[in-house]
């Protein structure tokens, strides 16, 4: 147990004796109790798994790559582009997972053009794109550089894929797989798909796969507020590209 959960359950102890204590009860220790309750949930790991399911549930990870693809498009997340003042980027966290699966999946069938997409990410250094950084990681897996395409100019998944689609016909590609996290999924396949696009998923890092429970799941955790935000960002774009009309 760490510190988070422990100071969790210290001040919900707090509140039930609280409530023990008559005289202290009222509409303020209710409005209390259930922001206590909301947060509870909202650091919940057994609801964020029902949360990231309503968004992961849809796609299944294919036991292989398919075989009839035309070419592999990595939609770009993140990057950190200095470290100690020194100008080297450096993939975050979901960028990296989407690179080292699309490594993978390149070498699991026959050659094919890779897409990285993502614009720059730095404005204090607008000539470094996220693209690049991912191209650089890809070949050092060792995907051949003239294989990979890049599509720098885009800052959000609607731009990925109407930008990526010139560079996906000049290379006669229209069956693509699509590489990104699996929470990020219906949104970056409904905007491919939109562009006239054959788009086959290939999702990473699903938080809602096969696990087994047990009371745990029910204590909160600090990593459950992030993956929140990240389920009620993707519904927000969801709602968002339909009203624009993206998708």
């Amino acid at each position: 147990m760490d510190v988070f959960t422990a100071l969790f359950l210290v001040i919900g102890a707090l509140i039930v004796w609280i409530w023990r204590k008559r005289h202290a009860r009222g509409l303020r220790l209710a409005a209390l109790t259930v922001s206590y309750l909301l947060l509870w949930a909202w650091c919940c790991p057994y609801v964020v798994y029902w949360a990231c399911g309503t968004l992961e549930w849809q796609y299944t990870q294919p036991a292989r790559r398919p075989s009839d693809i035309e070419a592999i498009v990595v939609l770009g997340g993140y990057v950190e582009p200095e470290v100690d003042g020194m100008l080297h980027p450096f993939l975050a966290k979901d960028t990296l997972f989407r690179c080292v699966h699309a490594a993978k999946l390149y070498h699991a069938g026959p050659p094919c053009p890779v897409v990285v997409c993502g614009g720059r990410y730095d404005p204090r250094h607008p000539k470094l794109t996220l693209a690049s950084a991912m191209r650089d990681y890809l070949v050092g897996q060792g995907v051949p550089a003239e294989r990979i395409r890049l599509e720098s100019t885009s800052l959000n998944t609607y731009l990925n894929a109407k930008n990526a689609l010139p560079i996906l016909e000049t290379a006669g590609a229209h069956r693509i797989l699509l590489v990104t996290e699996a929470i990020h999924l219906p949104r970056a396949v409904a905007c491919f798909r939109h562009q006239g696009l054959d788009v086959r998923a290939w999702g990473c890092q699903f938080r809602s796969g096969p696990r087994k429970f047990d009371w745990r799941c029910f204590l909160p955790c600090w990593q459950a507020p992030c993956l929140m935000q990240q389920v009620l960002h993707e519904w927000g774009g969801l709602v968002w590209y339909w009203w624009r009309g993206y998708f």
